[in-house]
C-alpha cells in the first residue's frame, strides 16, 4: 500500500508499507491508509493539493470448498 501527497508546490512525498498476509478488510485498509498518511503528514506538515492510496500485489478471490477448509 502507497500513499502519495501532493503540496502546494507540487512536490510529491510518498509513503508505503507491505504486509506479511494479505488482507481484505476494508475497515483495516482504511485504517492503514490514515496511518500512512499521517506518517506522511508528520514528516512534512502543510497544505496539500492532492492525496491518492494506492494498493498493489493484489490477488484473485479463491473460494475455499469445505473439505479445504477443515
Amino acid at each position: 500500500m502507497t500513499a502519495k501527497l501532493r503540496y502546494t508546490d507540487f512536490s510529491i512525498r510518498s509513503r508505503s508499507t507491505s504486509l506479511d498476509v494479505g488482507i481484505d478488510d476494508p475497515e483495516r485498509i482504511g485504517e492503514l491508509a490514515c496511518a500512512l498518511l499521517d506518517r506522511g503528514l508528520r514528516d512534512r506538515p502543510g497544505a496539500l493539493r492532492l492525496v491518492g492510496v494506492g494498493l498493489s500485489g493484489l490477488s484473485d478471490f479463491r473460494q475455499l470448498r469445505l473439505d479445504e477448509a477443515e
